[in-house]
């Protein structure tokens, strides 16, 4: 959600600005060893700040779309939540870590495109619109440098990350990007009532042309 800036170039093609807060989050599920799990989820919070132009055109009550571009991404938070469950001769053993953050782990800035889909549907002079968007990261997310906790005289490195999470469960980041695919359904209503100016002033050209005497 977030406010958003449109231009339009001509009737067909406009240039969009928007910043959103966006949360996204991926799982997975892992088997180790014999017989042992690691359920992983991770949380984002992320302000997006998408940049694209636009395609659309009016059929009647109905104006399909679409669009292309860019966007400029920022992380505000990262939590992680993961449960390890350990096969041993006496029995299970799980492991907890709930909403462990990794913030230092993650990079704070990043990059991707984008695509999208949708259509508007005009009631009077409101509209009802859905859309599909596609947003493909194209930054590596690991922090390298805090990929791997290590210690110098028993103490943890300031510059590291806390190791909660990692002496906790059998878990190492790789290097990964993420991809989104969201679906927006949305409502305008216009706090004013456009008009067609019938006869546009032509400045420009009373400017520049020659009154005669």
């Amino acid at each position: 959600m977030g406010p958003a800036a449109a231009f339009n170039i001509n009737d067909d093609f406009s240039l969009n600005l928007e910043i959103l807060f966006s949360l996204k989050s991926y799982s997975s599920i892992i088997s180790l060893f014999s017989g042992d799990t690691l359920r992983y989820n991770e949380k984002q919070a992320w302000i997006d700040i998408p940049l694209y132009v636009r395609y659309e055109k009016t059929y009647g009550k109905w104006s399909p779309y679409i669009y292309g571009g860019y966007s400029f991404n920022f992380l505000l938070s990262a939590k992680a939540t993961a449960t390890f469950v350990n096969i041993e001769p006496s029995g299970k053993k799980s492991t907890e870590v709930n909403d462990k953050s990794i913030y230092d782990q993650r990079q704070k800035f990043n990059t991707s495109w984008l695509a999208g889909v949708g259509t508007r549907y005009r009631i009077g002079y409101k509209y009802i619109s859905l859309e599909v968007r596609y947003m493909a990261g194209l930054t590596n997310q690991l922090n390298s440098s805090n990929q791997y906790p290590f210690q110098v005289n028993d103490e943890i490195n300031a510059n590291v990350y806390s190791t909660d999470l990692q002496y906790s469960v059998p878990r190492v980041d790789s290097y990964f990007r993420m991809n989104s695919i969201s679906i927006m359904i949305g409502y305008v209503h216009p706090l004013y009532k456009p008009r067609k100016i019938e006869n546009k002033p032509q400045l420009l050209k009373a400017l520049f042309t020659k009154k005669n005497d």
